[in-house]
């Protein structure tokens, strides 16, 4: 499992022109969460969602980042890679 700072994540904003910007706020915010290492239950409580919702929003952010191929990574880590590829922090 890839975990980061919260406090690092935080100060990560999307570059221009990137496939993570083209993201929903609040897309981001769940992105944000798996990139910290938040399970799908605790997505679901921390933004008062239930876990169907944050599958969907999953799912989401896989077909926008273009994740849904084949990979021998697991998607939650290809998504933080792509995430932290396409972001750059104030810290």
């Amino acid at each position: 499992m890839l975990v980061l700072d919260p406090e690092v994540v935080k100060g990560l904003q999307p570059k221009p022109d990137s496939a993570v910007q083209r993201l929903t706020p609040r897309l981001i915010e769940v992105l944000t969460l798996i990139a910290q290492g938040y399970s799908n239950m605790g997505i679901a409580r921390e933004l008062n969602l239930s876990e169907k919702t944050v599958e969907l929003y999953i799912s989401l952010i896989y077909q926008e980042l273009q994740l849904t191929g084949a990979s021998n990574m697991n998607p939650r880590v290809r998504a933080t890679l792509r995430y932290l590829g396409e972001t750059q922090g104030d810290w």
